[in-house]
């Protein structure tokens, strides 16, 4: 464009901008670019396979990404179109912003610890009980805690979760949930924080202030994502001295 080279990141394939090909007039662009080369994509369109194809640069959010992007189990069709571009094609692993995501000064959580002193996660993890109106006595703080913040899909293995949940209930555990997603997932964990109040907290949406508690607070950290570009919670559980579990992925 203007001699500028391109540079396109993909940040999760599953997110394709499909529409019909009459699409294209009113978005100021000619028959030329429905095009197996272009935007063209099993008759229709698609603005992901165009910024694919017309650009000079692909990154994506990981090295690891990037090598399963062009196999068919997860390219989600692309596979070929990436593989064609794949001397282009470059994963860089994302990372967090250290300064905003510490539990050494956390604007969010007035507890404070480091690698080299835990004390200040018990006090993170009886703050966090409260702000989710869980309680909060001693019986509560010896209790594993689980937290959760994501979107609400399948692919974030809420599917997997679902299925689990009654063995997962029957765990001396308690469990603190904050997103949005399918509908049916919301109101699977609203009915969980309704039959179990003493146990199960679930935000329907997003909370910062929650997000950065769940972080610091909690013991635990579930994401059994089936797949997963780069997972940034994952990377702040680790910040915090939070184990991330998490499937092979």
């Amino acid at each position: 464009f203007g001699g500028v080279p391109a540079v396109f990141t993909l940040h999760n394939l599953a997110f394709q901008g499909v529409f019909p090909a009459s699409t294209l007039p009113t978005i100021g662009l000619g028959p030329e670019v429905f095009d197996v080369q272009g935007l063209e994509f099993w008759g229709n369109i698609s603005y992901l396979k165009g910024g694919i194809n017309f650009s000079e640069k692909i990154t994506t959010v990981s090295p690891g990404y990037a090598s399963e992007i062009v196999r068919p189990e997860l390219g989600f069709g692309f596979e070929g179109v990436l593989a064609r571009r794949s001397a282009d094609l470059v994963g860089i692993l994302n990372g967090i912003d250290t300064s905003r995501w510490t539990p050494t000064a956390d604007p969010f959580v007035t507890a404070s610890f480091s690698v080299d002193d835990l004390g200040g996660k018990r006090e993170a993890k009886r703050a966090l009980l409260s702000v989710a109106g869980l309680p909060s006595d001693e019986a509560a703080l010896a209790r594993p805690l689980v937290g959760l913040v994501s979107r609400l899909t399948d692919q974030k293995g809420f599917d997997l979760i679902g299925a689990s949940l009654t063995e997962l209930m029957s765990l001396d555990a308690a469990w603190v949930m904050l997103g949005s997603g399918e509908h049916r997932y919301e109101e699977e964990w609203r009915a969980l924080a309704a039959r179990y109040p003493e146990r199960v907290s679930a935000t329907i949406g997003f909370d910062e202030r929650l997000a950065h508690h769940i972080e610091a607070g909690a013991d635990m950290f579930l994401m059994p994502s089936r797949f997963e570009p780069c997972g940034l919670n994952q990377l702040y559980s680790l910040r915090y001295g939070t184990v991330p579990i998490v499937r092979a992925t």
